[in-house]
């Protein structure tokens, strides 16, 4: 093929030759017209929940806001109230989609208890108390709905329920049991609704 004096003159031929077989098949392949088309990112309006407080459900909105954003949807800056007449108002909306959530049960009761040590001496109890100690826990229950639904069409395309009744210290509260719920269920949520 080639003389000892070509090889050492050029010792990259063969490198070349190699590189344009290689780059000829990939650029005919390129302009075939197949390309990557960039999925649709949706813009997704979230209504303030449904809740006895509105601060509360403003909130809720809030965070669900948040977990759309990172997972890659145009989330509108401001919420739509539709929480009566969701199902009219669809087709005015600006967004591809609507989320709509309803806060089912949101509350905390104590459940402090007090522990009392009395001396005991040959299985003989006294009424003197050594030692009084108090057990502060709070019991939550916190339930939440949330409905992705089409703007075009009015159809859901997806939901979800939870309720969750955690117990713990004084420092849980309902906030934190309803912000959990909703970081838990963001990571449920399909990316390209």
């Amino acid at each position: 093929m080639y003389t000892e004096e070509e090889k050492a003159v050029n010792p990259d031929r063969n490198r070349k030759w190699l590189f344009a077989l290689i780059m000829i098949p990939a650029i005919l392949l390129s302009s075939c017209g197949t390309r990557y088309v960039r999925p649709e990112v949706r813009m997704v309006s979230v209504s303030d929940f449904q809740c006895e407080n509105e601060a509360v459900g403003r909130q809720a909105a809030d965070i669900l806001r948040l977990i759309l954003i990172d997972k890659g949807y145009k989330v509108e800056p401001e919420s739509y109230d539709l929480q009566d007449d969701v199902d009219a108002a669809y087709g005015n909306q600006p967004a591809n989609m609507v989320v709509t959530g309803v806060i089912t049960s949101f509350g905390c009761e104590a459940d402090d208890r007090q522990v009392t040590r009395r001396s005991q001496l040959a299985g003989v109890t006294s009424s003197r108390i050594v030692s009084v100690r108090t057990i502060e826990k709070n019991k939550c229950e916190v339930g939440v709905k949330i409905r992705f639904v089409d703007a075009q069409s009015g159809k859901t395309v997806w939901s979800a329920e939870v309720q969750d009744k955690p117990q713990g210290s004084k420092e849980l509260t309902p906030y934190r049991v309803l912000r959990n719920i909703l970081y838990r269920l963001g990571g449920h949520i399909p990316r390209g609704l």
